[in-house]
């Protein structure tokens, strides 16, 4: 890479972590599946500078379809790596986001959702994969 490409990847990334988009999902613990889901990778620092250019074109709502460095679209169907499960600070945003949120503030209510959702009821968030959590947190911060 040239300097020039450098330092416009440098600005890319700057923009990126300044998005209102990003500092909700790192707040959370959602960054990395969040990105795990669309390109395949943990990191922004791994991507190239059209997969950055795509990234800030999705985070901006201009367009929801990822595409990685050879321009091809990702297919959502996809399989990727095996996911861990969801992290104690992403248990505890659902547990204060659901309390502040919902009508109900049972946690048969919220497993209820979680069933709406998925298509079954966990029988402790623990046993959420981390993009499950991630995707619960996004619905929850929609209500």
């Amino acid at each position: 890479m040239t300097e020039k490409q450098i330092q416009y990847r440098k600005m890319l990334l700057r923009k990126i972590h300044e998005h209102r988009e990003y500092k909700i999902r790192a707040q959370y613990d959602g960054w990395e599946a969040y990105l795990n889901e669309l390109y395949g990778v943990n990191s922004s620092a791994i991507l190239t500078i059209g997969e950055l250019l795509n990234l800030l074109e999705i985070m901006d709502g201009k367009t929801d379809v990822p595409v990685v460095a050879d321009g091809m679209r990702v297919s959502k169907k996809i399989k990727r790596k095996v996911d861990d499960g969801a992290t104690e600070k992403q248990i505890i945003a659902i547990t204060n986001l659901w309390n502040s949120k919902s009508n109900a503030k049972t946690d048969m209510s919220l497993r209820n959702f979680i069933d709406r959702m998925f298509g079954y009821k966990p029988l402790h968030l623990q046993d959420l994969k981390k993009y499950q959590a991630t995707k619960i947190i996004n619905a929850l911060n929609n209500f």
